[in-house]
């Protein structure tokens, strides 16, 4: 009987601990988007503010695809305009995941 309450409550406390784990990392993760952000609005159009918006498409892809589209056609752009290849590049497959993510196969 004491066995069976031992393991009972480690899991329990197992529980708790990847729940905590899991939203502490979610939170970290929003506080890097909203940086990430912020370094952004210094940014002008060239291939650092690219990467950063790539960047930002990423964090975003999984928990806001719509967003990372958004963020991903931006640097999709600016990349075009400048022709920076691997801007292109990433920014496509940023947009290619975010579609993955949204459900949106067509």
């Amino acid at each position: 009987m004491q066995n069976t309450r031992a393991h009972k409550a480690y899991y329990l406390i197992l529980l708790f601990c990847f729940v905590w784990l899991s939203n502490t990392s979610n939170c970290q993760r929003l506080l890097n988007i909203d940086s990430l952000k912020n370094q952004l609005v210094l940014q002008k159009d060239d291939t650092n503010k690219i990467h950063l918006l790539n960047t930002i498409a990423h964090e975003l892809n999984r928990s806001n695809p719509k967003a990372a589209l958004k963020y991903s056609f931006e640097a999709l752009h600016i990349a075009e305009s400048i022709n920076y290849l691997p801007g292109i590049i990433d920014a496509l497959s940023r947009q290619c995941k975010s579609y993955i993510y949204s459900g949106n196969y067509d």
